[in-house]
């Protein structure tokens, strides 16, 4: 499937991606280069945008740690 290289957007679009290979490959940076798009890549480990890691935070918080 190709999408429109003019989406009619006066703005920047940046997409934020973590480190999977298939999101990394040549293909999909050779792609977002000829539609305009900006990619981000995450750290490898980033908690803080990791909705699960602070979830186990809050957890072990209130299980381990309470008084």
């Amino acid at each position: 499937m190709r999408l429109p290289c003019n989406l009619g957007l006066n703005k920047p679009i940046v997409i934020v991606l973590d480190n999977a290979k298939y999101q990394k490959c040549k293909l999909v940076q050779n792609y977002a280069t000829s539609v305009d798009i900006q990619l981000c890549y995450l750290p490898c480990y980033f908690p803080q945008l990791n909705l699960i890691e602070r979830f186990w935070k809050f957890i072990i918080n209130e299980c381990l740690y309470s008084k």
